[in-house]
């Protein structure tokens, strides 16, 4: 961490972290800049750039949060209303990861003591400068953001292990030096700013943001508060689901299908009975919900979704008819329209013995609520992106970590490794069966080297059950990796801040 230009100077040559001592000066210095902010009624400008995931607003937004949580009383969001997904969705993000958000931009919006003002760039005009401007995530970012915003320094950060797009690289830089000439700077090489990811205060619902849930999002809080009721009783396991469509590499159908069998592998080696609600947390493309139910019969399909008979595999289908998962698979309830998926339906048929697994298709809900729903898991969090990486990695809670062609081992032990460890290359190896296809099942039982130990179903289903016992290896590991990142003196946001503060607060 930076506190003062003689930390700067040890961080520069190579001092890992900061004391306490220097980390509690630290925190006083930014506390005192941000009351000088507000006594000058002066802004801390925010932006959020278009992209087509939510991985960099998500962070961006996280940052606000935590600088309203510091006491700063006047920010403002400058966001593009250019996204890659259409016109108008740039705004419906923000509504997401603002819970209470208007349909149409307001000009100010209250959170807690501070003032949130609203400007899309493209109107953006300041006559004045202040002294500071950040983001928490941006493909292609460049030091004319000092001119474009009006800040003297400018803090730019990306998520945990993120470097950008292929032809939008995001590197973690400081802008500083003035609105006119700003001087690119790197951070001190102590700093170990890219390995460190952003810290997540642990997720929790307030009544007003369970009345706005409601009042927003009615469907969808039904269907929380009828998972909630279950796991507060005991009585059904959870393990969230959350990827964007066309993100991850592997197809909806076979993520699905594979978590499926290895909840099923592991209830049967163990006996459990408790059936096990998966919430999928977001959208999927048209067909998929299809797609999975064809599997689950025991067909296939092609890529119009047509059946195809699953004897054309026939290993494969032979080994799931004589191991009873045809017969497991009539035991699984994929709630997946609006109109079904409902809270009393969820309470319904988890409690009445006839289903082992239920998929609720949640499809979308604000992002403190999915922080939420993620802290809850009672087995593991399936995920995709490196923002949500943060949340999990601050949680402790064992993860799968679906690939994407952007995707980077992200399981280090602390302080974070360099180069992957044996358990990340574990960890990292057991998400890659998340991606087994049908034909790669076959492959399996056909080869005389590998056979039915190296289906997914088992291997997935062992895993889930090491990471979720106490005292193994893996489980260790996880809860070893949350003592890391958890603690606010490993937080990057909280680095950034305290390095350019050696200039904005000059």
């Amino acid at each position: 961490m930076c506190g003062g230009k003689k930390t700067l100077e040890t961080l520069s040559q190579g001092s890992a972290s900061a004391s306490t001592v220097n980390f509690d000066a630290s925190m006083l210095r930014l506390n005192t800049f941000l009351q000088k902010l507000n006594t000058a009624n002066e802004e801390i400008r925010i932006w959020v750039p278009a992209t087509s995931n939510f991985g960099n607003q998500t962070s961006t937004i996280m940052i606000m949060y935590r600088l309203i949580s510091m006491g700063a009383l006047n920010l403002r969001i400058i966001w593009v209303d250019q996204d890659p997904d259409g016109p108008g969705v740039a705004w419906r993000k923000l509504q997401i990861l603002i819970l209470g958000l208007p349909d149409t931009p307001p000009t100010v919006f209250q959170i807690g003591n501070a003032n949130v003002y609203f400007s899309e760039q493209a109107g953006f005009n300041p006559t004045t400068v202040v002294r500071l401007g950040i983001t928490g995530g941006w493909d292609g970012n460049s030091a004319a953001i000092c001119t474009k915003l009006q800040t003297s320094n400018f803090c730019c950060l990306q998520p945990y292990l993120w470097s950008g797009a292929q032809l939008a690289q995001g590197t973690n830089v400081m802008y500083v030096g003035g609105p006119d000439m700003p001087v690119t700077l790197n951070f001190p090489n102590g700093v170990d700013i890219t390995r460190k990811a952003y810290y997540v205060p642990p997720p929790a619902l307030t009544t007003n943001d369970w009345l706005l849930f409601k009042q927003l999002y009615p469907r969808q809080e039904g269907c929380i508060r009828a998972i909630d009721d279950l796991l507060d009783r005991g009585i059904a396991e959870m393990m969230p689901i959350y990827f964007s469509p066309g993100r991850p590499l592997a197809r909806f159908p076979d993520i699905f299908f594979n978590v499926i069998c290895g909840i099923i592998f592991r209830n049967k080696a163990l006996g459990l009975t408790k059936p096990t609600i998966i919430p999928m947390l977001a959208g999927t493309d048209p067909g998929d919900y299809n797609r999975l139910r064809l599997l689950l019969q025991g067909s296939l399909f092609n890529p119009s979704g047509t059946r195809l008979d699953g004897r054309t595999l026939p290993k494969r289908y032979e080994y799931l008819s004589t191991n009873g998962y045809l017969t497991a698979f009539k035991r699984v309830l994929l709630l997946d329209t609006d109109d079904n998926c409902i809270g009393r339906n969820i309470t319904l048929f988890a409690t009445s013995g006839s289903y082992d697994v239920i998929v609720a298709a949640i499809r979308r809900e604000p992002k403190v609520v999915f922080d939420y729903v993620f802290s809850r898991t009672t087995l593991l969090n399936v995920l995709e992106g490196m923002s949500t990486a943060s949340l999990v990695l601050n949680l402790g809670t064992p993860f799968f970590h679906l690939q994407s062609n952007q995707t980077v081992n992200i399981y280090r032990l602390p302080p974070p490794q360099q180069n992957v460890t044996p358990f990340s290359n574990f960890c990292n190896n057991h998400s890659d069966v998340l991606g087994y296809t049908q034909r790669m099942w076959e492959g399996i039982l056909n080869d005389p080297q590998l056979g039915p130990d190296f289906l997914p179903s088992g291997v997935l289903g062992r895993f889930i059950n090491t990471a979720v016992t106490p005292f193994t290896f893996t489980s260790f590991n996880f809860l070893l990796m949350k003592s890391f990142f958890s603690n606010q003196q490993n937080d990057k946001l909280l680095a950034g801040l305290f390095c350019i503060l050696e200039y904005a607060d000059s």
